[in-house]
């Protein structure tokens, strides 16, 4: 089993791009929305680990560096 330093250490550092039809917005959760998986499965994502939004190929928005 991997330690969890080391799995929260590659959750960090991997980027993952999403299409928005893989994206289920909720009223209700203010924090966060749910990225579908290919297989149907669900996985919480909240907004604060968003890095960056891009449309139609091109960057419309960026988290600033620390």
């Amino acid at each position: 089993m991997i330690p969890i330093h080391e799995l929260l250490a590659r959750i960090r550092k991997t980027l993952v791009r999403l299409p928005l039809e893989r994206i289920r917005l909720s009223a209700q959760d203010r924090f966060g929305f749910e990225a579908m998986e290919e297989d149907g499965s669900a996985h919480s994502v909240p907004y604060h680990r968003v890095r960056a939004v891009w449309r139609d190929g091109e960057l419309v928005w960026s988290r600033e560096k620390p």
